[in-house]
């Protein structure tokens, strides 16, 4: 059926709905030919159409090659231990377990396995699992920008595969939750088709495009498009913040840079040296609603630019006197009147001023275009943490009047809460800066 075009169409548009009325979706990570170990990695979770396989069901398992017999599984995360026993589907060939499980030990790296044979020599064996990624997988602290992280402690290994764990959790408490997961899994995916990585998740957000509207390689057009459409049905903008250590879009600055994608591999993303560098999430995060932040809603035009209320504080390039060290991401906890962002700028903010012209023209330079910071709300961090760095912002630079784009991202530790809740509502259109001639073509 690939061989048809208007089969093809029909598959893209009608593929959401198919698995949604699945009992179960049984996920093969190595394909058909085959079936693979635990202990192998493969790139099934890199894949962009695998992820509405097993978001739109209600259950699924993960079916692998295992020569051992029944038993238990027991694994233990961020200090919280699990257990579930393994189903055995060929005796000394296969066996199954819940893709929740395996993608939690994946998380672990390891998992001690139990068996329930007494014969059995040993009850108790300590193995690997890679199935989804291994701790090759995690870039250092030392690689991320201005140590971008949310604890000191973390010991999540594997972001990209907590964001999927998020994302089939039926426990979340709101929709926003589940679906900024689902915007950070499929950013980390790949597919020969760019604008497959858009068709894949729109079923998932609760809307259809067309895909006869794009072509294969205007994954651009078809984001702003998949973003008007979640927009226009009063919901929020669920995908922002969604990696704040990565650089934003040049032409749709409210989402990160676009990666490179290709049929098989990994996602990655060209830095200005002409390298390139692996597309990876750097924390285990989902927005938490608690009251003082709600989603941004609003709306969004054609070209990609976001109109919204939000609460903003004036934001200032920070002049030689301020100075952070180079591991601080503010100088202060509670009133982070200095802060540095994910690029490395650093920033004074005046949540008082109504703009920078309101300030001492002796302790700044003349400022030609306002930037203000931009609160998103409060996130959950895996593993638990409730006093840590819990509070993302952006912040926006104005280009053009009364046009903004997102220059970089702040991480502010909880106790600012009460502050950052007192800043001033206000109303933006951010998008750009890159100028886009018509949906779908840029402007060099």
């Amino acid at each position: 059926m690939q061989l048809s075009k208007k089969d093809k169409l029909w598959q893209i548009r009608e593929m959401y709905r198919i698995y949604s009325f699945a009992t179960v979706c049984i996920v093969i990570p190595g394909g058909l030919r085959a079936l693979v170990s635990l202990a192998e990695e493969t790139l099934w979770i890199h894949r962009a159409w695998t992820l509405q396989e097993v978001v739109a069901p209600p259950s699924c398992a993960v079916l692998f090659a295992w020569t051992l017999k029944a038993g238990e599984i027991e694994m233990k995360v961020a200090g919280e231990r699990g257990s579930e026993p393994i189903e055995i589907v060929t005796p000394g060939r296969s066996a199954m377990v819940s893709l929740d499980a395996a993608l939690t030990m994946c998380v672990a790296g390891s998992f001690t396995f139990i068996s329930s044979d007494a014969n059995q020599v040993s009850s108790s064996i300590q193995m690997h699992c890679r199935l989804f990624g291994g701790p090759h997988d995690k870039q250092p602290v030392a690689q991320l920008p201005t140590k971008m992280v949310s604890t000191a402690n973390s010991d999540i290994q594997l972001p990209h595969v907590s964001a999927l764990i998020f994302a089939i959790d039926a426990h979340l408490d709101t929709e926003e939750m589940r679906e900024f997961c689902i915007w950070q899994c499929a950013f980390v995916r790949t597919s020969s088709r760019p604008v497959d990585v858009v068709f894949s998740i729109m079923g998932l957000l609760g809307v259809t495009l067309d895909p006869k509207a794009f072509g294969v390689g205007d994954r651009l057009s078809a984001t702003i498009a998949l973003a008007r459409e979640i927009l226009g049905q009063g919901r929020s903008a669920s995908w922002l913040g969604m990696s704040v250590g990565l650089p934003p879009c040049s032409s749709l600055s409210t989402f990160p840079i676009f990666p490179r994608t290709s049929v098989a591999g990994r996602a990655t993303y060209a830095l200005p040296n002409g390298d390139e560098r692996l597309i990876q999430l750097t924390e285990a995060v989902y927005p938490n609603e608690i009251g003082m932040f709600p989603p941004l809603t609003g709306s969004m035009d054609e070209y990609g630019y976001f109109t919204f209320e939000a609460l903003a504080a004036v934001a200032v390039a920070a002049p030689p006197s301020t100075i952070l060290p180079a591991s601080f991401l503010y100088n202060d906890p509670n009133i982070p009147t200095a802060l540095r962002a994910s690029d490395g700028s650093t920033w004074e903010i005046h949540p008082d001023l109504v703009t920078a012209n309101g300030l001492d023209g002796e302790a700044i330079v003349s400022h030609k275009s306002q930037s203000f910071a931009v609160m998103l709300g409060f996130f959950n961090i895996m593993p638990a943490e409730a006093r840590g760095n819990n509070l993302r912002a952006m912040i926006v630079e104005e280009h053009a009047q009364n046009r903004y784009h997102v220059r970089s991202y702040f991480v502010m530790h909880c106790g600012a809460l009460q502050w950052t809740s007192k800043w001033k509502r206000r109303s933006f259109c951010v998008g750009g800066p890159d100028i886009i001639k018509s949906p779908g073509q840029l402007v060099s």
